[in-house]
């Protein structure tokens, strides 16, 4: 709750006291082509996404990391990252769907050429190698586990740490995929993938816990930001400042509101305007550029993946006496680990191809 709250202080802050970039204030006339949320900070993202994950996880699971118990300085940086998993969720959703619709604006049909294998490739082979590793991990670290009955509990109950995730976003593709290239008219695709989500995210709702659900909307979300992005510069323009301003309260209120109104679950509503509120500010600024942003950008999704069987091994195998070296120990394992998945990942899919 703190780190939204400071964020959002963070970015008035930031847009009070900058300069508005000429760029934003430009009229756009091509409405098609132009998106100005550009790749340099969807790789930014990349790296920063999955390390808010990672400590999401073990603050989840705290309790068998740190079973001597947990200094005081692990208590304050864990205590306020409970509402983070689904907050960051919603983002990255959010990137997937501007990603996608950015890339079919430039490239029109000619996108969906090979857009199952291109797709799929890249995101199923480092989850079933993952996964894989994952279940021999578990059958070998955790007391009677059953590998059959892991996999019934996920079909029955929708909980597999990160498996579910990979399976919405699955849908999330093949839903893009059949409205954009078969109904021409791009506004009625749009709305046709809105309802799609909608319902898929009213079945999980009622067969699955609200961690399946509650952050889908944000990858329509981004699809429609796209879409009407140039529309929104020339709306916003000179007013950037003010809609930035008023965004950032409205977060900070809608993230304080259930500590003391526990009835009201705003965390919702602030998990579908934050993603627009940072893409927003990010018009601002230069997104961070380098080597080490390169790296830690190729390996994010494997990073979300192995980090499981980390904190598995974390939980019952390693343990450090030292908060702030478990820590470090974790973050430099999962990092190897994923650095070694894309190896390898990479390797089989030089050979799909």
């Amino acid at each position: 709750m703190i780190y939204v709250c400071l964020l959002c202080f963070l970015i008035l802050v930031l847009c009070c006291t900058s300069k508005i970039p000429s760029t934003i204030n430009r009229s756009v006339e091509n409405t098609g082509s132009l998106c100005r949320f550009g790749l340099d900070w969807t790789t930014f993202f990349k790296v920063i996404l999955p390390f808010i994950i990672v400590v999401h996880h073990i603050d989840h699971n705290y309790e068998h990391i740190f079973p001597n118990g947990i200094s005081r300085i692990g208590i304050v940086l864990l205590g306020n990252f409970g509402i983070l998993g689904a907050i960051v969720v919603g983002i990255f959703f959010f990137i997937s769907g501007y990603g996608l619709m950015s890339s079919f604006l430039k490239k029109g049909d000619a996108y969906f050429e090979g857009f199952f294998k291109k797709r799929f490739v890249k995101l199923l082979v480092p989850f079933i190698l993952v996964s894989t590793i994952e279940q021999m991990v578990r059958t070998q670290v955790i007391p009677d586990y059953s590998v059959t009955e892991s996999f019934l509990k996920f079909l029955s109950s929708g909980f597999f740490f990160v498996q579910w995730f990979v399976c919405v976003l699955l849908f999330f593709y093949i839903f893009f995929y059949l409205c954009f290239k078969y109904v021409k008219d791009r506004k009625k695709a749009a709305f046709l993938l809105l309802l799609c989500v909608a319902l898929l995210s009213l079945f999980y709702a009622y067969m699955y816990t609200e961690h399946w659900w509650k952050s889908n909307l944000c990858f329509v979300i981004g699809v429609f930001y796209c879409m009407y992005e140039p529309y929104i510069t020339r709306k916003l323009n000179g007013k950037w400042k003010l809609i930035i301003s008023f965004l950032a309260i409205l977060v900070a209120v809608l993230t304080i509101v259930p500590r003391f109104l526990p009835q009201l679950d705003t965390i919702k509503i602030v998990i579908l305007i934050l993603p627009v509120l940072l893409v927003m500010t990010t018009y601002f600024f230069t997104a961070p550029k380098g080597r080490v942003v390169e790296f830690f950008s190729k390996i994010s999704y494997e990073t979300f993946l192995v980090h499981s069987i980390v904190l598995t091994l974390f939980s019952y195998v390693v343990s450090f006496s030292s908060t702030i070296l478990t820590f470090f120990a974790i973050f430099v394992g999962t990092y190897v680990f994923a650095w070694i998945a894309n190896l390898i990942c990479g390797k089989v899919n030089n050979l799909l191809k």
